[in-house]
């Protein structure tokens, strides 16, 4: 079977961007991935490039992985979460911009906050009338489907780390 596409990532982390180029090389997918060192809220201010497909997997709390990343429990205050919810929602509206007509935006976090969650894709969906939620039901287990068509990892019910996307479509 053969794909054909590419994939921009785009990070203001640079050791990132280094790590899946490393990645993307070993796997021998380096003509496929180009990486971009950018803010992504600066990156879509002109006429952006248009995409089939975008993921946005946000910067959260990481409230579903706090197995893994114990000092996060102390690390968290107030104020730090509305800054996050803040930057989330900027860059959700970032990444619309894209998204072609047809094409599906993935927002995606590493948190079981529904602040972070439902309550981001929520407001999204307030300020872009032209999106949808596409329940995720026809990709992923029912036990891992929210009443909202969400996907949802939890990590007492399913011993996994906690995890949320949601599939939003852009009108035609």
């Amino acid at each position: 079977m053969c794909f054909a596409g590419l994939v921009f990532a785009v990070d203001v982390n640079r050791g990132r961007l280094r790590i899946l180029k490393e990645t993307a090389k070993l796997h021998q997918l380096d003509g496929v991935v180009t990486t971009v060192h950018a803010d992504l809220r600066v990156l879509t201010d002109g006429e952006a490039l248009k995409s089939n497909k975008v993921l946005l997997d946000a910067p959260c709390s990481g409230l579903g992985v706090l197995s893994k990343r114990a000092d996060l429990r102390w690390n968290r205050k107030l104020e730090d979460m509305e800054d996050l919810k803040k930057l989330q929602d900027e860059l959700l509206d970032a990444a619309a911009k894209l998204v072609k007509p047809g094409g599906v935006l993935v927002y995606s976090t590493c948190s079981i906050d529904p602040e972070e969650n439902e309550e981001r894709v929520a407001a999204f969906l307030l300020r872009h009338a032209e999106f949808r939620i596409d329940p995720v039901d026809r990709f992923v287990p029912p036990d891992f489907v929210t009443d909202g068509g969400f996907y949802f990892s939890n990590p007492v019910k399913h011993s996994l780390d906690g995890s949320f996307a949601a599939r939003l479509v852009r009108a035609s």
